[in-house]
């Protein structure tokens, strides 16, 4: 059985060296055969030399370098598209990442397993088929429905270095993942939109329910300033001279006769 290490690289000169002194150990102590593909993801610093001596000392190391960087799932997927093993062997962490996945994505994808995995043979061919450009390896193999095992192990450290993924590099990549594998973030604009135009109804009828308080009240404004007569009287028999109060109150017409007393209300 032949074993393929795929590992990318981006700016690690510090921690290198550390690596070959822990990996070349285990592989030596290992009854099988292994390779290990480093791919240089556009190093700028002494990356690509530690890894070109390493290759000129020993057959089992293979680099791999981009022109530029161009991401750590273009390496990985570079990477298996040139190892000849049976697996492949690579190590990250993000467990708050796995944690939201498993709320958004459709399919199942383990969890904390991220990039650190081994790989059958056949799980190393199929992923070739896949060619997206916005990749996202953890959910394109956890999507074969292939066979998985976990696989307990004890990860330590940084040896050397600094991580190379900032924090906005982190959120274009979950946001990849996310938009890769799930339409929730579609399905959440639609509910969205249809929330706000409940919301606009709701406030737009409040509003006309106002103005129509204030129309109401405008209009009773109105009625009151045109001070009209509440009635017209147009004859009086036997009537005394109406009190100051109900003169202002009544219009008395100057027609009057003996005839029997007819008011109309206005």
């Amino acid at each position: 059985m032949k074993i393929s290490l795929v590992i990318p690289v981006l700016n690690e000169a510090e921690a290198l060296p550390l690596l070959f002194r822990a990996l070349i150990p285990v592989i030596e102590s290992r009854d099988c055969e292994y390779e290990v593909l480093f791919v240089n993801d556009g190093s700028t610093d002494e990356s690509l030399d530690i890894l070109a001596r390493a290759a000129s000392a020993d057959s089992r190391i293979k680099v791999l370098s981009f022109s530029r960087n161009l991401g750590h799932q273009a390496a990985i997927t570079a990477g298996i598209d040139f190892s000849t093993g049976d697996t492949w062997f690579k190590r990250k962490t993000a467990a708050l990442f796995y944690l939201v996945m498993r709320r958004l994505v459709d399919q199942r994808i383990p969890p904390e397993v991220s990039d650190f995995r081994l790989l059958g043979r056949n799980a190393v061919i199929a992923p070739r088929q896949l060619r997206e450009q916005h990749r996202y390896m953890r959910g394109m193999i956890a999507g074969l429905g292939l066979r998985e095992r976990m696989l307990p192990f004890e990860r330590h450290a940084r040896a050397g270095g600094e991580t190379k993924y900032a924090l906005s590099k982190m959120l274009r990549f979950s946001w990849t993942a996310i938009c890769s594998f799930s339409a929730l973030p579609l399905r959440m604009t639609m509910w969205l939109g249809l929330s706000l135009v409940f919301l606009q109804c709701l406030f737009f009828g409040v509003t006309l329910v106002c103005v129509s308080l204030i129309g109401d009240y405008t209009a009773r404004i109105y009625e009151e300033s045109k001070r009209r007569p509440l009635c017209v009287v147009n004859r009086e028999v036997t009537i005394a001279e109406a009190p100051e109060e109900a003169a202002r109150a009544v219009f008395l017409s100057p027609r009057l006769a003996e005839t029997p007393i007819h008011a109309s209300r206005i």
